[in-house]
């Protein structure tokens, strides 16, 4: 019974959402137990989880669970969940509600004329969401039954929450209308959303919030204050306060169960807070276009995974990084860093640190240097390195380039480098003069090869894709390097190699059985010099030629 529950709960209400959120709202609804019903639905085929994580189920089958909550009553104020606008707009403003009804989550927006008394016979409701709608008056009474109560985006601008109303099963709660929010009666809530709230100028005391695990205020554009009991919720996961752009001050942090911190655009934002316990289980910290904040003291955050402090262009000190420090971090993001000049990075897995002007070294397999104009050295090379873009690097020493270049470090195949250079590395198995294109001859299958290029032009938008012709058939490649490019100052080289799966197409159906093969990479722009290498591990110099074979054989 409780899976046709959560069934019935997913048909009507929350199809094509992510899991995360289901689960959140559904263990409202039915506790822990919800994760196994969940199981029991999938093994069943009646929803699927998507390989992004969205829950969703076949039309068909949607339907069907609909239709189950219709055949309840013919009188929509008799059925248990109520998602048709016109149902809803019918039960408000008839006063047809009863104890029937737990969920209320309008499918599309509202516009309800009503006395505001609707909701005083609707005892067991337990969810109420409303994204956008617009009611003559505010509600005279609430049902303090209700575990989740969301009103988003200010579209309830005329809403007053009930001075009675006391939901002491409140989990989740996602409000931005003018109401002042009682947060000292929600001890149970876990969830507490005042995103967009454009009246909201102080987050209040929470220090009853004793379970509070997610508090999001983000977008509140006149928020000022922050309640320095947010700071000492001991059970807090998740701190999200992006786009308060007038907040100065985040109070002293003592929250040992967080997991992710984000304040990023918080533009009057000059300090990091004080942090007065250990951040222990912190994951991902976003402090991205705070462009006042000029520095951030020593932290212990052993178990970051994320950092992003892109578009900080007033940050001049980033303390060095030990084990301790940032030992688990895998995304650093730190472009447009004007005054950032030492302090960076140890156990990357992806790195960028476009346009830091003044920086002049790192320590480190992906690292995007573009524009680092200043950068001289990249110091320990690591041989699992697989992606450089260090676009304008015109600093880099030449041992820096030659150790770049080590033939160990691309036979492997995988890479993709681009930094200035006007040579082709000596190891390459043949060198072309300058030209558009690049020919070479096969049999058997396409080769396991490396392309390398000098010229001043990038692979920018209109160039990821490689005209590939084999045998007068037309394919295109793309490029792996996905981002917009900056246009290149001096001449670079452009070094990759040719994987199957970046073709558009299967390029096995234009080979030539037991003949040699014509291969031709055309780049669309001019080179001044190019070479083409094979990988020995994976292809057999036999098999390839870089002039015509004499014959067929």
């Amino acid at each position: 019974e409780e899976e046709k529950f959560v069934f019935l709960d997913i048909a009507c209400c929350f199809k094509g959402y992510k899991l995360t959120r289901v689960e959140q709202i559904l263990h409202a609804h039915h506790g822990d137990a919800m994760r196994d019903h969940i199981s029991v639905l999938v093994e069943k085929s009646l929803i699927k989880i998507s390989e992004s994580d969205i829950v969703t189920l076949h039309d068909l089958i949607e339907e069907m669970g609909k239709e189950i909550v219709r055949r309840e009553s013919p009188d929509p104020g008799k059925r248990s969940r109520l998602w048709a606008s016109e149902d809803i707009i019918q039960v408000l403003e008839e006063n047809t509600g009863t104890s029937k009804i737990e969920i209320i989550y309008p499918n599309s927006r509202i516009e309800v004329e009503w006395d505001g008394e609707a909701f005083k016979k609707m005892e067991n409701l337990r969810t109420l969401i409303i994204k956008d709608g617009k009611f003559t008056e505010s509600p005279k009474h609430l049902p303090n039954s209700l575990r989740i109560l969301q009103l988003q985006h200010s579209l309830c601008l005329s809403w007053d929450l009930p001075s009675e109303f006391y939901p002491r099963k409140l989990t989740i709660c996602n409000i931005s209308t003018k109401s002042t929010l009682f947060t000292q009666k929600f001890k149970n809530i876990m969830v507490l959303n005042f995103d967009r709230h454009e009246f909201l100028t102080r987050i209040p005391n929470v220090s009853g919030l004793v379970n509070l695990e997610e508090f999001s205020f983000q977008d509140c554009v006149n928020l000022i204050t922050v309640d320095d009991s947010v700071g000492l919720l001991g059970k807090l996961k998740t701190l999200r306060a992006m786009c308060c752009i007038n907040l100065r001050r985040i109070p002293p942090l003592k929250l040992a169960s967080l997991e992710e911190l984000d304040l990023s655009m918080c533009s009057c934002l000059e300090s990091f807070p004080p942090v007065v316990w250990l951040l222990g289980k912190l994951k991902t910290m976003s402090l991205r276009r705070c462009i006042k904040l000029r520095s951030i003291p020593p932290l212990k955050l052993t178990s970051l995974e994320k950092l992003d402090l892109s578009h900080c262009v007033s940050l001049e000190n980033f303390p060095l990084v030990v084990d301790s420090f940032l030992g688990k971090v895998k995304t650093l993001l730190v472009q447009s860093c004007h005054n950032l000049m030492n302090g960076l990075l140890d156990k990357l897995k992806f790195l960028s640190i476009e346009r830091c002007i003044m920086l002049r070294s790192i320590p480190p397999l992906r690292l995007v240097l573009d524009n680092c104009e200043e950068l001289q050295e990249i110091k320990g090379i690591p041989p699992c390195l697989k992606t450089l873009s260090a676009l304008n690097c015109k600093s880099l020493t030449t041992s820096c380039k030659i150790k770049l270049l080590n033939q160990e470090l691309h036979e492997a195949g995988n890479t993709w480098f681009c930094f200035p250079r006007a040579k082709i590395p000596e190891w390459f198995d043949h060198h072309c003069l300058a030209g558009l294109s690049i020919s070479f001859w096969f049999r058997n299958k396409f080769p396991a090869i490396a392309l390398c290029v000098i010229s001043p032009s990038t692979l920018d938008d209109s160039r990821r894709l490689v005209r590939v012709i084999i045998n007068g058939n037309t394919f295109f490649y793309e490029s792996d390097d996905k981002r917009h490019k900056s246009p290149a100052k001096m001449y670079h080289l452009h070094l990759f190699h040719m994987k199957m799966e970046n073709f558009n197409d299967n390029i096995d159906k234009a080979f030539f059985e037991n003949k040699w093969n014509h291969a031709e990479v055309d780049f669309g722009f001019p080179f001044m010099n190019s070479g083409i290498h094979v990988l020995k591990e994976k292809s057999s110099m036999n098999d390839v030629r870089f002039t015509k074979p004499e014959n067929d054989a």
